[in-house]
C-alpha cells in the first residue's frame, strides 16, 4: 500500500511525465502538420551575394535553427538540410525567402551520400548541431549525423561549425580553453566521440572546424524538456520545473548569441584549422534566481518545481526519455562552471544579448508555438466530433 507522502511523488512524477510527454508532442505534433498553407520551395535560387554560403544540418531546432534565422537577417544564403518528418515544420518556422532554400534529406541515415545532393548556391561553410528525439537512440543517431556531415564537408570543401557542450568534461574543475576531456557521463563520452572525430577530420585535411563551446541552451525552438515547460507554462503558472535542487550556481546561454558568435568566427582570420570558443553566456547565483528572473519579466511569482531523483526515477518507468536526465544527475546536484575564452572579448568584442531581451524573445516564441499547436488541437477535435 502507498503511503500519503508516495502518493504524493506518484503524483508529481505522473505530472512531470505529464509534461515531458507533452513537449515531445508538441514537436511532433507542430512538425508534422501543416502550420500555414503556402509552400516553402526547396528549389528557390539564390539572390546574387558576395558573402559565402552556409550548409545547416537540420534547421528546425537549438542553435541551427536561430543560424537560419540569423543568416536570413543578414542576407547571405543558406541550404538548410531538413529530415523528412520535419519538412512542414521547416515550412512553417523558416524564413521564406530566396536566400533560403530547403532540402529534404535524411541525414541520419548510416548509407547518406553527400555526392548525391545538388546545391543551388556555392556554400562555404557547414554548420551541425547533432540532436534526436528518442534517447534510446540518441548515441548511434548523433555520431551518425556526425560522420556524415564530416562527409558533406569533406565533398563539398566545407569548414564545420559545431556548438559543443560541456559533458565532455567533468564537474569538479573549472572548464577552461587547457581543460582536458574527462567526462562521466554517458552523453559526455558519445559527445567526446563526436569532437574526437572533428580532430581526426582535421588532421586527415578533410575538413576544418570551429566549436563554439556553450553553457546550458535556451532560446526559440531549444525544447529541452526543463526549459522549453518552463518558458511555456511562466507565462500561466510561473512554474519553473528542474532536477534535484535550484540552489547552486548555474550557466544558461542564449542560442541566438551562440549563432552570432559562429557568424563572427567565419570572418575571423587565422591559419588555425582547428579553433574552440567557449561562451559561458549568463551565470546566475542559482537556478531559482534564473527562474526569477524570466518570471520577472513575464510579470508573474515563481513556482519552482523541484523533481526528486526518486521522482525521476518514477517519470523513466513511463517515459524513457526521461533516462537522459538521469544520465546528467551529477551535473544537476553539482553544475559545472565555465570560463570565457580570452578571444571571445580580445579579438570579437562580443556583447551577450541582455538577459531581460533574451528572456522576452523565448517567452514571445514559445507563446506563438503554443498557440499554433493549440490551433491544431481544436482543428482535430473539431472535425473528430
Amino acid at each position: 500500500m502507498l503511503t500519503q507522502k508516495n502518493n504524493t511523488f506518484l503524483s508529481l512524477a505522473l505530472t512531470v511525465t505529464a509534461i515531458i510527454t507533452s513537449a515531445s508532442q508538441v514537436v511532433c505534433n507542430t512538425q508534422n502538420e501543416a502550420l500555414d498553407s503556402k509552400p516553402h520551395s526547396s528549389s528557390n535560387l539564390c539572390d546574387k551575394t558576395t558573402e559565402a554560403g552556409w550548409i545547416i544540418l537540420d534547421g528546425t531546432r537549438n542553435v541551427s535553427f536561430n543560424m537560419v534565422h540569423l543568416l536570413a537577417s543578414q542576407n547571405i544564403p543558406c541550404t538548410v538540410l531538413v529530415k523528412p518528418h520535419d519538412m512542414v515544420f521547416a515550412d512553417a518556422k523558416l524564413p521564406r525567402i530566396p536566400l533560403v532554400t530547403l532540402l529534404e534529406c535524411d541525414f541520419t541515415d548510416p548509407h547518406f551520400k553527400p555526392q548525391s545532393l545538388t546545391f543551388t548556391h556555392e556554400s562555404k561553410y557547414l554548420f551541425m548541431d547533432p540532436e534526436h528525439d528518442v534517447y534510446k537512440e540518441w548515441h548511434t543517431t548523433v555520431t551518425t549525423i556526425a560522420k556524415n556531415a564530416i562527409a558533406l564537408a569533406k565533398t563539398n570543401h566545407l569548414t564545420i561549425f559545431y556548438p559543443a557542450r560541456v559533458y565532455v568534461f567533468n564537474n569538479q574543475e573549472v572548464i577552461t580553453d587547457e581543460s582536458l576531456y574527462n567526462p562521466i557521463t554517458e552523453q559526455g563520452m558519445t559527445l567526446m566521440k563526436i569532437e574526437y572525430m572533428l580532430k581526426c577530420a582535421v588532421q586527415r585535411k578533410s575538413c576544418k572546424v570551429r566549436k563554439i563551446r556553450m553553457s546550458y541552451p535556451f532560446g526559440p525552438a531549444v525544447f529541452d524538456y526543463l526549459l522549453s515547460s518552463t518558458f511555456k507554462e511562466v507565462p500561466t503558472q510561473g512554474r519553473m520545473t528542474w532536477l534535484f535542487r535550484t540552489d547552486k550556481p548555474h550557466q544558461f546561454c542564449f542560442v541566438k548569441d551562440v549563432a552570432r558568435i559562429a557568424l563572427q568566427l567565419s570572418t575571423y582570420k587565422t591559419d588555425h584549422e582547428d579553433i574552440t570558443i567557449h561562451y559561458s553566456g549568463y551565470t546566475y547565483p542559482s537556478v531559482e534566481e534564473f527562474g526569477t528572473a524570466i518570471c520577472q519579466v513575464a510579470g508573474v511569482q515563481l513556482k519552482p518545481r523541484v523533481v526528486s531523483k526518486f521522482q525521476l526515477s518514477l517519470v523513466a518507468i513511463f517515459q524513457p526519455n526521461a533516462e537522459r536526465g538521469s544520465d546528467l544527475t551529477t551535473y544537476f546536484e553539482q553544475p559545472v562552471y565555465m570560463e570565457d575564452s580570452k578571444e571571445l572579448v580580445e579579438a570579437f568584442s562580443f556583447t551577450p544579448t541582455p538577459p531581460e531581451l533574451a528572456f522576452k524573445e523565448t517567452l514571445d516564441w514559445f507563446g506563438e508555438f503554443g498557440m499554433a499547436t493549440r490551433t491544431l488541437q481544436q482543428i482535430h477535435h473539431t472535425h473528430s466530433s
